[in-house]
């Protein structure tokens, strides 16, 4: 993705913004509601069942991807 086509923002333009939104180096990103548990629930169930396959089709190791503790 091209930096340049971006805007950078100041302090000053956060400070005035609505929304939830985080400023990294001038560049705004979003901050968007995590996962509820349920949805947490679900995927370890899932991840455990994908696990539990590899393990007797042959000598594996699966990861999910969890990047927020949910409620």
């Amino acid at each position: 993705m091209e930096t340049s086509l971006i805007p950078r923002y100041t302090y000053a333009d956060y400070a005035q913004w609505k929304e939830d939104w985080e400023l990294i180096k001038g560049y705004p990103y979003q901050l968007l509601p995590s996962a509820r548990w349920q949805h947490n629930s679900v995927q370890v169930r899932l991840s455990k069942q994908a696990m539990d396959s590899f393990i007797k089709i042959a000598t594996a190791t699966a990861w999910y991807l969890q990047d927020w503790i949910g409620k």
